[in-house]
């Protein structure tokens, strides 16, 4: 019940093979109640009585281990098929080919291992072995992990190479044309009540700046510290933290790495931009989640994208972002 709860919560997420609840848990609790199951005499209801040293088959297997093991096997395939990374710790990751390459060969070890046991019959914490065959269980079971471990060693890692040109040209005619359709819309047919308020808006406020003159207020002391302490520290610290990661800084180093122009304001109000979490490079959002579709990959530095970081990249206003590129063109005189 609690495998079933995890799986619907973790696929709002797309998927949850690639979590460590899936791929040790599922697994480890599947080999224990294999194991168990020749130490025990409970639900000991053998299947095929006649060939029992060879298919060693009992209700015990049946209920408790058969339905993890099948379903352990399944998500350390998905695993490999899909995903770059596993999330072993929370937010922390690790190469999905190295450690399920790892985990197959420590499974496959302890395996051995329990084979050894069973045959030569030793003693374990005052346990024995009732049964000395493994079964056929044992030997499809082991036969798939010595596949995985082929697998997910000979399986080609997709790189950003394998985007062909066409394919990125195509996908940047498509971005081009939802920016263009609706900014084009909304300049070429304004209304003539949106023009006429605007322009009694207009009249108001110069007659209003005529005839009341504008009262300075000059600010405390204390409010001044305030902002230079905190709030200008906090600023410099994100647009520090905003710097694209590279030897020799230039302009062209801020514009979108797809469609290759400056984020403006306003121009681009509206549109957010998102930096890479590894080189710092900024996009467009709408086109960095139309790259998703496509990749898993930085377009920039061709860094695996975390699966927490595409599900929720952290944007930036684009007129925020205008400020840092200013900031920067006048510290590195750009």
């Amino acid at each position: 019940m609690k495998s079933i709860a995890k799986i619907r919560k973790y696929r709002q997420f797309n998927s949850p093979h690639n979590t460590s609840f899936f791929i040790l848990g599922i697994n480890t609790i599947g080999l224990f109640y294999y194991y168990t199951s020749f130490y025990t005499e409970l639900i000991n209801w053998e299947l095929f009585q006649e060939i029992q040293n060879f298919t060693f088959f009992n209700a015990w297997i049946l209920i408790f281990s058969l339905p993890y093991l099948v379903y352990g096997l399944y998500s350390l395939f998905k695993c490999i098929k899909k995903y770059h990374v596993i999330y072993i710790y929370k937010v922390k990751s690790i190469n999905t080919r190295k450690f399920i390459v790892f985990y197959s060969v420590l499974i496959f070890t302890a395996n051995i291992i329990f084979l050894i046991i069973l045959l030569y019959e030793i003693e374990i914490l005052f346990f024995t072995p009732l049964i000395n065959s493994p079964g056929l269980i044992y030997i499809f079971y082991n036969f798939f992990i010595f596949v995985l471990i082929i697998y997910a060693i000979a399986k080609k890692r997709t790189t950003i190479s394998d985007i062909s040109p066409e394919l990125i040209a195509q996908r940047r005619a498509q971005v081009e044309s939802v920016q263009s359709a609706p900014i084009r819309s909304a300049r070429r047919a304004p209304s003539s009540r949106a023009s006429s308020s605007s322009r009694s808006q207009r009249t108001m406020s110069t007659t209003r700046s005529r005839t009341t003159p504008k009262v300075y207020r000059p600010k405390t002391q204390k409010a001044r510290s305030k902002l230079s302490t905190q709030q200008k520290k906090q600023i410099f610290e994100k647009i520090k933290s905003m710097k694209p990661k590279t030897t020799m800084l230039t302009l062209d180093d801020f514009k979108c790495i797809f469609c290759f122009n400056l984020p403006e304001y306003p121009k681009d109000k509206g549109r957010g931009i998102v930096l890479c979490p590894k080189c710092n490079y900024p996009a467009h959002a709408d086109e960095f989640k139309d790259w998703l579709k496509n990749s898993n990959l930085c377009s920039r530095c061709s860094a695996e994208l975390p699966a927490s970081y595409k599900r929720n990249p952290k944007t930036v206003s684009v007129k925020f972002y205008s400020k840092v590129i200013q900031y920067y063109k006048k510290k590195e005189k750009l």
